[in-house]
């Protein structure tokens, strides 16, 4: 190895600091590369069977290194051995070109060079700059790198995906292949059958079960690779996957009982993305599986909701619709025992900060407020009512005595994880929101709703 010497001058102080200089050492591979030369272009769709990487070898193992940076950051590394070459065949290296993002049948410039296998912290004396050219796709729709997000409103939205079938069997069954790498043999794969050799139409539903199949992250944005292949003969339509971004359908199935609820992802003005359940829990499990028991968890009465509508009695009809959007009312003591696999009781500091944020959004908090069970807590006035999708109810909770306190105006009730500073060791603490962005901490609350937050706190 040898040595790089970096001079960096720290100046500190204001308007006439001192200046101090400090010498850093950086160690350099001494390396020379040989091939290919700085400034090659491969185009991929030239099929040839073998590319190759080579520099002096001086008996040590080496790293091939390729990046989109000059400076090599976030690079991909293959292990190249201590021969000074290393050959990668079309094929794997459009399927890492995949892995950068590059689109197929694009050109892009990258860079390479080579660091010792045990210390990729040492600087590549020489770093080549490489044009590369990705194989061009056989596959037309959706578009490589297309962003899908799943709409569970409506499930049976389609989806077509298409090929170009110039040379394909008229007679053989294909199928539509999805994995998460686009060597697939290397990520999980799921498949389905073509409706011919040209197309195939799979609904939002469909899609969805990838989810599951494939492990996804049921919130966030996916990378998956698809490609069409002959089910006979298991040859790929094209060589080049194309690249679907596809995002899950925002609800959540208790895996403990099968209830389905809607969830809601949203983007705080400081960049921070949470995701909340857009309904109150009406669950009767524990954490771990086991039921509640009858005290555990509480349901408004038809009497109770006879109020829900703003001091209007609801129609009979609509008083399952009212106890299902006001969910359980859990005892305090067990608040914190109930959340799915994955979730947890909005903390209050989670609950300050949506509130916060909903009353600097264009419509205040009514951003938050469902436009029919918040009753009386919207006004005609009110703009953008609901836009954040939190589907937020004027549920009641209860009092320690066992009174129902339907506070179905202007005001909402929630459990917390953690209680404010000020109300540190007290017991049946609830959150009770106003209908503006004050919130109060009221005493005396022996059961309430909650809402729960993905992730740990």
């Amino acid at each position: 190895m040898k040595r790089l010497t970096a001079w960096i001058v720290l100046l500190s102080g204001v308007l006439g600091g001192c200046t101090e200089n400090y010498r850093v050492l950086i160690q350099e591979t001494h390396v020379r590369l040989l091939a290919p030369e700085t400034g090659a272009a491969f185009d991929l769709n030239d099929l040839n069977e073998e590319y190759q990487f080579r520099w002096e070898p001086d008996g040590q193992s080496y790293m091939l290194v390729l990046s989109r940076s000059p400076y090599l950051l976030d690079p991909y590394t293959i292990e190249a051995g201590s021969t000074g070459s290393y050959t990668i065949d079309y094929r794997t290296l459009d399927q890492q070109l995949a892995l950068f993002n590059q689109k197929a049948g694009e050109t892009e410039q990258f860079y390479w060079s080579v660091k010792p296998s045990d210390n990729l912290k040492i600087a590549a004396s020489e770093i080549r700059p490489l044009a590369i050219k990705r194989l061009e796709s056989r596959l037309d729709g959706p578009a490589d790198r297309f962003r899908l997000s799943l709409n569970y409103e409506k499930p049976d939205t389609p989806c077509t995906f298409s090929w170009k079938s110039e040379n394909l069997s008229e007679t053989d069954a294909y199928e539509l292949v999805f994995a998460t790498n686009p060597q697939f043999e290397q990520g999980n794969v799921d498949t389905f059958d073509t409706d011919n050799n040209r197309q195939a139409i799979l609904t939002h539903a469909e899609l969805q079960t990838l989810i599951d199949a494939l492990d996804l992250d049921p919130f966030n944005m996916n990378t998956l690779y698809w490609n069409v292949r002959n089910k006979a003969t298991g040859d790929y339509v094209s060589l080049a996957p194309a690249t679907l971004l596809l995002d899950g359908m925002l609800i959540f199935t208790d895996p403990r009982d099968g209830e389905v609820y809607r969830v809601t992802k949203l983007t705080y003005s400081d960049g921070e993305e949470v995701i909340w359940f857009a309904d109150n829990y009406r669950g009767t499990r524990f954490t771990d599986g086991r039921e509640l028991d009858v005290n555990d968890v509480l349901w408004p009465t038809d009497e109770e909701l006879l109020n829900a509508k703003n001091g209007i009695p609801v129609p009979e009809e609509q008083i399952e619709a009212y106890r299902r959007t006001y969910g359980g009312h859990y005892r305090f003591e067990i608040r914190n025992d109930i959340a799915p696999e994955g979730w947890h009781l909005a903390t209050n500091e989670e609950f300050v900060k949506l509130f916060n944020e909903a009353a600097l959004a264009e419509g205040g908090v009514a951003v938050l407020k469902d436009p029919v069970y918040y009753a009386g807590g919207i006004q005609p006035s009110d703009t953008n009512v609901n836009a954040w999708g939190m589907n937020m109810s004027a549920a009641g909770r209860y009092l320690e005595w066992g009174v129902y306190i339907a506070f179905n105006r202007e005001y909402a009730n929630f459990h917390i994880a953690t209680l404010p500073s000020h109300m540190q060791g007290k017991s049946n603490i609830t959150l009770l929101h106003d209908g503006g962005s004050q919130l109060w901490y009221p005493e005396q609350s022996s059961h309430a709703p909650v809402r729960f937050v993905y992730g740990n706190p």
